[in-house]
């Protein structure tokens, strides 16, 4: 009996929260998370965060900054990206926005991303059948996750989900801006 309630446990805890690369799915909700390890002093990393025209700060306290991802595009021609292609629901159109956590650690950073939506280009046809082009915002979880908001989509990470984490992960390291701060 007892191997069986552990059992059920397990199955529960795996179903209500998932991880894949750094996409974690909690309550059918997608954050990014990942952590830098950097040598770099906090106010250096602060401010290339603040200088960054991706990046809103809203909210900073002494370890922690809150703020937006604002309209950051995606890169196809990026090294590691040659096996994944544009597709009619990802391209470089794509513009992201979402919130963002930035907690500071002893050599080193974690970012959460969260609440991140993507402009997708929808038809809208006139009674005449002629297509009008529209942007509207959506959740990222139409892309990535299954219609139970479960799961992930199957393959998800080699298709967005890798083209969306190279663009957060190269927005959110300071290395990228070099360590001489």
């Amino acid at each position: 009996m007892k191997n069986l309630l552990f059992i059920a446990l397990v199955l529960l805890c795996t179903a209500s929260f998932a991880q894949q690369g750094n996409f974690k799915l909690d309550n059918e909700r997608i954050t990014w998370q990942n952590v830098y390890h950097t040598e770099n002093p906090k106010a250096n990393i602060k401010k290339t965060f603040e200088n960054n025209e991706h990046l809103t700060i809203t909210n900073s306290s002494e370890n922690t900054l809150y703020g937006r991802v604002v309209n950051l595009g995606l890169d196809y021609d990026k090294p590691g990206l040659e096996d994944v292609k544009p597709s009619k629901n990802l391209d470089t159109t794509n513009i992201f926005n979402g919130n963002f956590r930035v907690d500071f650690h002893d050599n080193g950073y974690q970012v959460s991303v969260w609440n991140l939506t993507t402009t997708i280009t929808d038809y809208v046809y006139t009674g005449s059948g002629a297509g009008i082009r529209k942007q509207i915002a959506s959740p990222v979880e139409k892309l990535l996750l299954r219609r139970n908001k479960k799961d992930f989509r199957k393959d998800f990470y080699n298709t967005h989900g890798k083209v969306i984490d190279f663009a957060l992960t190269d927005l959110m390291d300071v290395h990228r801006e070099g360590d001489n701060l």
